[in-house]
């Protein structure tokens, strides 16, 4: 294992624990030492607001890009750009601050134990980060009031069709399973979800992209809840509930005030937490009050959400996700739920593991 650090004292706390055969200190700029070989794993720590430790990191991280070697980098701040820039960096894994030893030491055997490669593919390594870096462009936008552009949004997309058609839901699902921040986890889930779920369908390419596009945006409103909301590691309070509940509205308003998004995307924003059976929210819309769209994106939504695992719960296996969703009867388009067993045959590995 290689450790590369900016700070002496901690490497040497953290090279003593996880057992690193060598570490690097940024003071010294060295180069991979010449018996380091090809590491089973590495571990970085390095602050993100150096521009010299990250320039450092991303030569010394050069040098391996090419082995598939997994990457564990850990942060040192909740400042969600730097989980994109560890992403860009090479890392195969990123954990929050205050991740102990025993996290540390886990996600490095899960990276070295997994038998599936597809995140260690260069082209979709890329993809996620490009989709990653859009995304966070378009919560950024949201979060100071103003609404994502539709070329970030329409080249979102693209990138998230590419990879769907290129390497598959279950490839993009399992690349994801290495993201620590719930929103975006969760927000990527769906739009591969839906964009495999269109191509399954038949759709055209101007309705791909709708569909892809609406999943893209459908939690937009949440650029707008409270961090210590959104990200709170357990149960939500009564009162917290309420403020979550008004993020399709808030996305909605924020959408309206920009051109290009057509009626059925803002649709779906606002109304993807609507059942058929009227007891969704924000407007209690039933029956053939929600659209074609909606519905299609509300299956994998809540597929979305079972399949991902919280602080507070753990991932439901795709069979089992499936099966409840099957339970919830009226409040979901049958017909459409029957056609997404395709897609959750597709998955072809139980997420939850």
């Amino acid at each position: 294992m290689l450790l590369l650090t900016d700070e002496a004292e901690r490497g040497r706390r953290l090279a003593k624990q996880l057992g690193a055969a060598h570490s690097l200190w940024r003071g010294a700029f060295e180069p991979l030492p010449s018996d380091a070989g090809a590491p089973q794993a590495v571990v970085t720590d390095v602050a993100f607001d150096n521009e010299a430790a990250v320039h450092w990191l991303r030569r010394a991280l050069r040098a391996l890009k090419q082995r598939d070697v997994p990457v564990v980098c850990l942060l040192r701040t909740e400042d969600r750009r730097e989980q994109v820039q560890a992403y860009a960096l090479g890392a195969t894994r990123v954990l929050p601050p205050g991740a102990s030893d025993q996290d540390i030491i886990r996600a490095v055997r899960a990276l070295q134990e997994r038998s599936d490669t597809g995140l260690a593919g260069e082209a979709l390594r890329s993809r996620i980060v490009e989709a990653s870096a859009s995304f966070d462009d378009m919560m950024s936008a949201g979060q100071n009031g103003e609404p994502p552009s539709l070329q970030t949004v329409t080249a979102h997309a693209d990138v998230v069709l590419g990879a769907i058609k290129q390497d598959g839901v279950k490839a993009w699902l399992s690349a994801l399973r290495s993201y620590n921040d719930v929103t975006y986890q969760h927000c990527l889930t769906v739009t591969g979800l839906a964009a495999a779920f269109a191509t399954r369908l038949g759709f055209c390419a101007r309705d791909r992209m709708r569909l892809t596009r609406a999943a893209a945006l459908h939690d937009i409103g949440k650029s707008r809840i409270p961090l210590a909301i959104l990200d709170k590691p357990g149960q939500l309070t009564p009162a917290e509930w309420t403020i979550m509940r008004s993020h399709p509205v808030i996305g909605y308003d924020l959408l309206a005030r920009r051109d290009g998004f057509c009626p059925e995307e803002l649709a779906v924003v606002r109304s993807h937490h609507e059942m058929l059976d009227g007891s969704g929210y924000p407007d209690g819309l039933s029956g053939r009050e929600i659209g074609d769209l909606t519905r299609l994106l509300t299956i994998c939504d809540i597929y979305a959400a079972l399949i991902t695992p919280r602080p507070y719960k753990d991932a439901m296996s795709a069979t089992d996700a499936y099966e409840l969703m099957v339970r919830m009867g009226p409040k979901l388009d049958a017909d459409m739920l029957a056609e997404f067993r395709r897609i959750r045959d597709d998955v072809d590995f139980d997420p939850a593991a």
